[in-house]
């Protein structure tokens, strides 16, 4: 559990603020949830029923493999725009531009072929 509470805070730091917010919030969630399940420890070594304990564990786990699919979206749609930023630059970059080079070397034909 722990490792995976390190891997969250270094998930939560290098993306922007609002992942790390949803980062916090798992996080606190997963604690909470942690908590509840401990609450239960005692019941499950005397064998007694614990109804709620694989409910906690499942919705924990649950909240971690989410926690897993969104970062991998967020950098899927990071290197989206990123793909369209440098496709729009090499459009750019590829476009022929009209500039003096160009006028001057119709002026000279434009000249040679009238003194002719």
């Amino acid at each position: 559990m722990s490792l995976i509470l390190l891997a969250m805070g270094f998930g939560a730091a290098a993306c922007g603020k609002r992942f790390r917010l949803y980062s916090i919030t798992t996080i606190v969630t997963l604690v909470a949830l942690g908590v509840l399940t401990g609450l239960d420890a005692p019941r499950l070594q005397a064998n007694l029923p614990t109804p709620l304990l694989g409910v906690w564990e499942r919705i924990m786990i649950g909240l971690f493999l989410i926690w897993v699919v969104v970062p991998a979206i967020v950098l899927l749609r990071e290197k989206a725009l990123r793909q369209a930023v440098y496709l729009a630059i090499a459009r750019l970059a590829a476009r022929p531009r009209a500039g003096p080079s160009t006028r001057s070397t119709s002026t000279t034909r434009t000249t040679s072929v009238a003194r002719s």
